[in-house]
């Protein structure tokens, strides 16, 4: 069963996407039953102004017990979820800038990452 503050997440999340704050928005739930996949899926369809919301739930996601869940406004966004976790080096700037335009972090915040996470790229001054 998911929680009233994962709900209360959830909504939040969503009503980022829908007002164009975030192209995408990622949460993650303690996975027990799939039960937990319909609640999510009837948490954001009790509201219609969020119908017209995608949810994907990635088969192979889960991750210590934990389930990844993606939700976008856009049918193509799924396909950008795909291509940038192909990318193989995680620790690249094109891997942390794409994930963080992504889930709609700010260009300074997206840079000040970079800066902090990946100091050996960068010769030269970065903020």
């Amino acid at each position: 069963m998911i929680t009233e503050h994962l709900k209360s997440e959830i909504l939040v999340l969503c009503q980022n996407v829908m007002c164009g704050a975030k192209l995408a928005a990622e949460f993650s739930f303690i996975h027990r039953s799939n039960d937990e996949y319909q609640q999510i899926i009837d948490t954001i369809k009790h509201f219609p102004e969020l119908n017209y919301l995608f949810v994907t739930i990635p088969e192979n996601s889960a991750k210590d017990g934990r389930q990844n869940c993606y939700i976008y406004k856009y049918s193509r966004v799924i396909h950008l979820i795909h291509e940038i976790e192909q990318i193989e080096n995680k620790d690249s700037i094109l891997y942390h800038f794409a994930i963080g335009k992504l889930f709609g972090y700010n260009d300074f915040e997206v840079m000040k990452f970079i800066k902090d996470k990946c100091k050996s790229y960068y010769v030269g001054a970065i903020i």
